[in-house]
């Protein structure tokens, strides 16, 4: 992927525009806002351009995945996440963030966060995303958002990242939610409202 052109990739050194087919072996497209890759033997990747990337594999590969890519092994309870991830070594980027870790979220603050005119909408038992929640565990998302909100004020383009990675997971999952933006939250074009406090 080139981040200075979204619609190419770079496939084996050169510079190939999107979409680029090689046989049955590996597709990449656009589906919405999203790059998807696919190849042959099942792997599936896709990429919202901004934070979301989803990788899956049949299930046939899932006793060879460990860590942050699959189930953990019965003896260890806990797993090392990989550095395999970095790009290079940049100062205060680690697994563990040590000093540098957020607080704490004050607990006035994600509570008003935690309501449905911000992150609680995710987990609303009759809200937008309820078809959703016997597919898709949203409390894993709804903790995520929580934390990115408060470590961002409350700010409204950070809420509506988060909804809308729910919403493209839930959809990648055959999953057809009903309308949650308006124009005045998290409307899809330009002039997202970025409220703090």
């Amino acid at each position: 992927m080139n981040p200075k052109d979204l619609n190419r990739i770079q496939v084996d050194g050169i510079l190939e525009s999107l979409p680029f087919f090689h046989g049955r072996c590996l597709r990449a497209y656009y589906q919405g806002r999203q790059l998807c890759i696919d190849t042959a033997f099942g792997l599936s990747l896709t990429y919202d351009w901004d934070s979301l990337a989803r990788v899956t594999l049949p299930r046939s590969y899932g006793p060879y995945l460990c860590g942050l890519c699959g189930q953990q092994g019965p003896s260890s309870p806990t797993v090392q996440v990989p550095d395999t991830w970095k790009m290079a070594e940049v100062p205060g980027c680690g697994p563990i963030c040590g000093p540098l870790c957020p607080g704490p979220c004050p607990g006035a603050r994600r509570t008003r966060l935690a309501g449905d005119e911000y992150c609680g909408l995710l987990a609303a038992a009759h809200g937008p995303f309820s078809p959703c929640y016997a597919a898709l565990d949203p409390l894993p998302f709804m903790d995520n958002c929580l934390d990115d909100a408060c470590r961002h004020y409350g700010a409204r383009h950070i809420v509506c990242r988060a909804l809308a990675a729910f919403a493209v997971a839930c959809q990648a999952l055959g999953v057809h939610l009903r309308p949650w933006r308006t124009p005045d939250f998290c409307r899809e074009c330009a002039g997202l409202r970025r409220d703090s406090g």
